[in-house]
């Protein structure tokens, strides 16, 4: 189909017109590149921007290789540059450019999406080199793209499955695997229990120069900080809920819910915890949060969320869902928020979190309260995750924390989930005895509650 196919970086401006010179090299006259030099990079690359443009020359594809820094309006970034400016002079041939942004215009968008069962294990089998059985899988499927056989192996299938089809992820795991003799099982327990570890000791892809997993969402993130602080906040807190089914609602509830009263104390405490972890975080930005107005300042403006959101989409760290008008983040992303951007839990964006999850929740007496309370079911359960269960038990409790508990309790026991009631119950339970009195109504109620989630338990 193409005669020509010219792969260029296009990280950076200056890794382009070296690639660029390169194909001078390769396609122009001898006597027309003999005597380039540096000084003669600029007059290279035109000549090969003509050479492209000339007529019936068009079975040729180039290729823009990792172009993340476009020049857009609105954004300062020394290292951003106009691709256009490299494109040949008439319009023939092909392009194709790759990018970590979604903001390219002038060229017809496709998002690549996660891989397929089958798809992901086939380049897991590729990078990893291991051996497996003639069975299990469509065999054909293998042979036809990637000559390698079928696996059955289980633990391999379980890491497909915990990377969410996630190629960058699988090729990655499939180059450690490689190189180690560590099996699938051993790789996936220490993705989940020393991911950091993990992350810092891979090596980068040989096809992605200078980034592995992790810091490509680093260099990311970087890039959001200089942009839109907004942003920055809402993808911290987003590490607080499930990475699916996430809404405007959800954070909104949190402003809206009068449960506890706007004097309440425990309240304010936590406004007071979130801004202040948030700001340490971020003390070198120019945030100026305005006392405990700050997050109802962004979650009042619908517009203000929308940018904020609009700058994650544009970094493709998150995704949004049109039909729901719900959003969500790759399960490796959501891991990446965790051990990375919070290696120490912040309190202030976790009870936050659960402060949200609480106000969402419908009770039982209200009528299809099961569909309204559906979307939280993965919400509550995130904060069964370990470093987060840890950093509940760890709180001194006020008011609004152990009530906020009580109604995750609460939630759970609605979902059958009667043991991990229990412990919310409990550890509410604990906070309200030392904050109220232990017979107190509300102290009362959470023990009436655990009561009867024992009683389901049997």
């Amino acid at each position: 189909m193409f005669s020509f196919v010219f792969w260029l970086s296009a990280k950076s401006e200056r890794t382009l017109k070296v690639g660029l010179t390169k194909v001078a090299e390769r396609v122009l006259e001898k006597d027309q590149h003999r005597m380039l030099g540096s000084e003669d990079e600029n007059r290279a690359i035109k000549q090969v921007r003509e050479w492209l443009s000339k007529p019936n020359n068009n079975r040729w594809l180039l290729i823009f290789d990792n172009y993340d820094d476009p020049q857009t309006s609105g954004e300062k970034n020394v290292n951003s540059f106009k691709i256009k400016n490299y494109f040949p002079y008439t319009s023939q041939g092909s392009i194709l450019i790759t990018t970590r942004r979604t903001r390219l215009t002038y060229a017809k968008i496709i998002q690549l999406k996660k891989l397929e069962t089958e798809q992901g294990l086939a380049l897991l089998a590729q990078r990893s080199k291991r051996p497996g059985a003639e069975q299990g899988l469509n065999t054909s499927f293998f042979l036809k793209y990637f000559n390698i056989n079928s696996w059955t192996d289980v633990d391999a299938r379980k890491l497909q499955d915990r990377m969410d089809g996630l190629s960058l992820a699988l090729a990655t795991a499939g180059d450690y695997l490689r190189q180690t003799s560590n099996s699938f099982a051993e790789y996936l327990k220490r993705y989940e229990k020393n991911w950091q570890d993990l992350q810092k000791n891979m090596h980068e892809l040989s096809e992605y120069e200078g980034h592995t997993l992790y810091t490509t969402w680093n260099l990311s993130f970087s890039e959001i900080k200089a942009q839109n602080h907004r942003a920055v906040f809402l993808l911290q807190l987003m590490t607080y809920f499930d990475n699916q089914e996430i809404c405007f609602d959800l954070p909104q509830k949190g402003i809206d819910c009068e449960r506890l009263g706007k004097s309440d104390y425990g309240l304010k405490m936590r406004w007071k915890q979130m801004l202040k972890a948030f700001h340490k975080t971020h003390e070198k930005t120019n945030i100026e949060p305005f006392g405990l107005s700050w997050f109802t300042d962004l979650m009042s403006n619908k517009s203000r969320v929308d940018a904020a959101l609009i700058t994650l989409q544009d970094y493709s760290l998150v995704e949004p869902h049109h039909e729901s008008g719900k959003y969500s983040l790759h399960a490796c992303v959501h891991d990446w928020t965790l051990d990375w951007l919070n290696q120490e839990v912040r309190p202030g964006l976790l009870w936050l979190a659960i402060h949200c999850v609480a106000c969402s929740m419908v009770a039982n007496s209200v009528p299809l309260y099961w569909e309204s309370n559906r979307s939280l079911d993965s919400h509550a359960l995130r904060f069964q995750h370990p470093r987060l269960k840890r950093a509940i038990a760890e709180t001194e409790l006020s008011k609004g924390e152990f009530a906020d508990l009580h109604t995750i309790g609460y939630l759970d026991n609605l979902q059958d989930r009667s043991q991990k009631s229990v412990e919310m119950y409990q550890q509410a339970l604990r906070g309200a005895e030392k904050a109220l009195g232990f017979e107190h109504h509300l102290t009362l109620d959470i023990l009436i509650n655990l009561g009867n989630a024992y009683r389901r338990i049997g």
